[in-house]
């Protein structure tokens, strides 16, 4: 029966407009991967959403324990995960996961150019946070890749629906998901998957985000350590991030992507409905390099330090202090000359030849000029003292 499931999951775009347990109306297809997809949704309070669709084989119970324990992570580069339940799709048991709407992922942008240095590190900052804060409750990532690095808005995220609960091999697993972050973001600026921390690719990196990224490939270290080495300051924010609701109609138009499909919603709900999207998808955001980001006044901040303890996996509140950004990623003020202006250079080479032309002039002058002979004084010296006259 799990197979015939299987066979009739594979075409995950005959779903596309259906409605899944009177809460989501489904829209397009975003992306199939196995016996799990993604789609553009719209949620029971008319917002857009994505749903994680995924197919059960008798594993209903742990999908859903690992959903809803990556749903306690609030932090602003994890998406956020709502809603999970069990439903059913043509009587294939399904476990669906509410996430936050996002934009494209990573790999996508891959597809045309590689990310500029200044891009790679806001992926790795991203990346390196979101892990940070998947450690810090004991629940490890295992698909670190460009597909599963997305973007909302101005905001690069890590998808959270595939966490895994940690098991004994926490800090192993940990750092595992630092080095593939790390082979990822080397990948994404220089075109090349490292072979390891002495690959010269490396090299093409500026020099601190080289240092992390060495680091993170020795397979020990863990995302505050790489992050430090970086100069970044790991935080996690203890409030969940909102999404802003827009109109109806552009809700609905957001998750359409054909005429076809526009019908079967319109259908659904009665309202007419656009097909060209109304929200235009934002290409992966450019760098935005800034001193440092003040905390949002909603928000609590405490600084993380990784442990190997699955028990005590939640990070110390003790403050770390960050350093300055590579002077590569910042805009850099005018060199100024250290060559004296040619105004000074003349009136020095003036001064010179004055100088000069007044001491020749006194040794010159030395031997005509009356000296009194050397020998008076020192008669006079020998005088005076014993009191004699002439």
């Amino acid at each position: 029966m799990a197979t015939a499931g299987l066979n009739r999951m594979m075409l995950w775009g005959d779903f596309e407009g259906r409605r899944l347990e009177d809460r989501w109306l489904l829209g397009r297809l975003v992306r199939p991967e196995g016996r799990r997809a993604w789609f553009e949704a719209i949620g029971p309070d008319g917002l857009p959403v994505m749903l994680s669709i995924t197919e059960a084989l008798n594993d209903e119970e742990e999908l859903v324990e690992r959903l809803r324990a990556a749903a306690k992570i609030h932090h602003p580069h994890v998406v956020a995960i709502g809603e999970v339940a069990i439903s059913h799709l043509d009587d294939v048991p399904v476990v669906v996961a509410e996430m936050e709407m996002t934009d494209e992922n990573l790999a996508d942008v891959l597809r045309d150019r590689v990310l500029t240095a200044a891009e790679g590190r806001v992926v790795l900052d991203a990346v390196l946070a979101a892990l940070g804060a998947m450690h810090a409750h004991g629940l490890v990532h295992k698909h670190v890749e460009a597909v599963s690095v997305v973007a909302r808005g101005e905001t690069i995220k890590l998808r959270s629906d595939c966490l895994q609960m940690a098991s004994t091999a926490f800090g192993a697993a940990a750092a595992d998901d630092v080095r593939w972050a790390a082979r990822m973001v080397a990948h994404a600026v220089t075109g090349r998957f490292p072979a390891g921390e002495n690959d010269p690719v490396l090299q093409l990196l500026p020099e601190s985000m080289a240092r992390a990224v060495r680091r993170a490939l020795s397979g020990i270290a863990g995302a505050m350590e790489v992050a430090a080495l970086a100069g970044t300051k790991l935080e996690i924010a203890r409030d969940a991030t909102r999404i802003e609701p827009f109109s109806k109609t552009a809700r609905i138009a957001a998750v359409v992507g054909t005429p076809e499909l526009a019908k079967r919603i319109e259908s659904a709900v009665g309202t007419r409905v656009e097909t060209a999207p109304v929200v235009e998808k934002p290409a992966m955001p450019a760098a935005k390099v800034e001193a440092k980001a003040a905390p949002s006044a909603t928000s609590r901040l405490v600084a993380m330090k990784p442990t190997d303890n699955v028990q005590g996996a939640l990070f110390d509140e003790s403050p770390i202090l960050s350093n300055e950004r590579d002077a590569v990623l910042e805009d850099e003020e005018p060199s100024v000359s250290r060559w004296p202006k040619a105004p000074y250079v003349i009136a020095a080479a003036i001064a010179v030849v004055l100088v000069t032309v007044i001491t020749l002039y006194g040794v010159l002058r030395g031997p005509s000029t009356d000296q009194k002979p050397t020998s008076t004084p020192a008669t006079a010296a020998e005088v005076v003292p014993n009191g004699h006259g002439n």
